[in-house]
């Protein structure tokens, strides 16, 4: 089948009842082309279209300056704010603005002409621009004019992104930005970065919405320029390129044994096409991807081009029942490890095997999870409790300063979701999904600490089955979430997540599970547009007086189209 190009399009008029004149910017200025509409897909002034046309097509009306017709194309949702009056087409956008600017260039409609000389300052504002002819007696004369110049509306909140210069053509440079669908990379005008280079920025709550849908495939995202930036030193993972200027990324990551040729998944880069290899062993491995032009169906611009196995995931512990502590720590793997001489001395002292639910929570700490793998090593297992004689008395009780602690710190990570006071603040375990807290002794604000930061701490579990942390935290993540504050003084995190589950019998709410915050419960159901792929939304930790606890719950969903 022949390749199609696409072109996006504005229905501007009517010629006759089933022709419409549709402007587009490939173009040339004020010759605008002919619609002819069908029933089965209605039409009307002011829609926004995509419309399609074979590579000769294309070279034909846009290149050789012939006015295009096509009856092939799709009614998209309109990329800007768009209405008609009378025959005037108006639209409204926000755009960076240098003080009396007469003509703005812009990515989609080029050259928007300030005919009125209307005065602003250098900033960023709302324009409505429309249609006007600078000749009336020239036909084909419309251009794109300035009508209105107003302060733009700041968002509450900023997003904070990641990108990486991924090419660069004539003075634009292009960024690719895990948040934006496949193939839609950002764009940074003027200023040419390096290759590879690794870039911070945020965007408008209110923007992100609109630039940034979570649409895989869809073709109809609006572009977006990032206009400020900063350069972040110390990449995350190793980016590079080569004479051909192809992007290579380096990573770790857990994959899981699956001996068919099958896409994989990084937290960081989202989905990456594996057209070659076969996973024989689940483990830590070592990858590299490159950056290709996408086949279809589209999945993602990452490719994986190189594997290396680093370390092979340990066999999951058995439950196991034995009244020999050396056939006990055999079985564990653990060796010879050195008893208690209270157990050599004394056979009235019984070590005892570590119970069933002990074995399960160690073979837990032992299962290998895509987070740790990427920055910390497996926790040693801890030899078994020595438990002393109902014989004898529990000299234990006789002293008041023996420790609470269940065992040794076993380092995690963590979102934290709450500030105490300076030097207290709890957290999220991303694997665990239970809260915990961390006393510092430093304020936390030394360190740099905020909420929706991912860190990393050695976590031990008391008595009371209270997770807490004393340890040393070590920042994993500056700004993995973002977070709003709401009415109350809680925190809210913005979260994707997929596969929405309906209530049943034997849960009385709708839930949504998320990776890192675990089960997410739609008690209320914000959840809609159940056709969609993912669903973006708030989420906050709330008491749900049904179940008598509290739990993560959907508190508004992010609409994206």
């Amino acid at each position: 089948m022949e390749n199609r190009k696409s072109v996006t399009g504005i229905v501007v008029g009517q010629n006759n009842p089933t022709t419409l004149y549709v402007w587009c910017k490939e173009a040339n200025v004020g010759d605008d082309g002919f619609l002819t509409t069908n029933s089965e897909n209605p039409v009307k002034i002011g829609d926004w279209v995509q419309m399609f046309f074979t590579e000769k097509e294309y070279e034909e009306f846009f290149q050789n300056s012939k006015k295009f017709r096509t009856s092939d194309y799709i009614v998209i949702p309109e990329m800007y704010k768009t209405e008609v009056v009378g025959n005037t087409i108006k639209v409204k956008m926000n755009k960076w603005l240098t003080a009396n600017q007469q003509v703005i260039e812009d990515t989609l409609f080029g050259k928007i002409y300030n005919n009125k000389n209307l005065a602003f300052q250098s900033g960023k504002w709302t324009i409505t621009i429309k249609r006007i002819r600078r000749d009336l007696n020239l036909k084909n004369d419309s251009v794109w004019a300035l009508e209105k110049v107003e302060l733009a509306e700041e968002s509450t909140s900023d997003v904070p992104l990641i990108g990486i210069v991924v090419a660069v053509s004539g003075n634009i440079t292009y960024v690719w930005c895990k948040e934006r669908p496949p193939t839609y990379d950002l764009f940074i005008t003027g200023t040419h970065l390096p290759l590879a280079t690794w870039i911070t920025f945020s965007v408008r709550k209110d923007d992100f919405q609109e630039y940034f849908p979570e649409v895989p495939g869809n073709r109809n995202v609006p572009n977006y320029e990032i206009v400020n930036y900063e350069i972040l030193e110390t990449p995350i993972h190793r980016t590079y390129s080569n004479q051909n200027k192809t992007i290579y990324m380096d990573l770790t990551c857990f994959i899981h044994k699956n001996e068919r040729i099958d896409s994989i998944w990084h937290p960081f880069v989202g989905d990456i096409v594996n057209e070659n290899y076969r996973f024989f062993e689940s483990g830590k491995y070592s990858i590299t991807i490159r950056r290709a032009k996408p086949k279809k169906p589209i999945i993602s611009v990452w490719f994986l081009c190189n594997v290396q196995l680093l370390e092979k995931a340990p066999p999951p512990i058995q439950a196991v029942q034995t009244d020999n502590l050396g056939d006990l720590l055999r079985q564990l793997g653990i060796g010879n490890q050195r008893q208690s001489e209270d157990a050599q001395s004394t056979s009235s002292e019984v070590v005892r095997p570590p119970r069933y639910s002990r074995l399960e929570q160690q073979s837990r700490k032992l299962d290998f999870h895509s987070e740790q793998c990427l920055s910390h090593s497996i926790p040693p297992v801890p030899a078994p409790r020595t438990y002393r004689s109902r014989s004898r008395p529990n000299r234990s009780r006789s002293r008041p300063n023996r420790s609470k602690s269940r065992g040794p710190g076993i380092k995690k990570v963590g979102i934290i979701t709450r500030m105490g006071n300076d030097q207290f603040f709890y957290v999220w375990l991303t694997e665990d999904h239970k809260s915990a807290e961390i006393k510092l002794s430093v304020p936390a604000e030394k360190l740099g600490l905020k909420v929706g930061m991912k860190i990393s701490a050695e976590f031990r579990t008391e008595r009371d089955q209270k997770i807490v942390s004393e340890s040393t935290v070590t920042i994993v993540n500056e700004a993995p979430y973002p977070t709003r504050e709401n009415m109350r003084g809680g925190i809210e995190f913005q979260i994707y997540a997929e596969c929405l589950i309906s209530a049943n019998v034997t849960n009385p709410f709708a839930s949504i599970f998320h990776d890192d915050f675990g089960k997410v419960l739609d008690n209320f159901n914000k959840l809609q547009n159940h056709g969609a792929i993912k669903y973006h939304m708030w989420i906050r930790r709330a008491e749900v007086k049904r179940l008598g606890e509290h739990r993560w719950v959907v508190v508004e969903q992010i609409n994206t189209s």
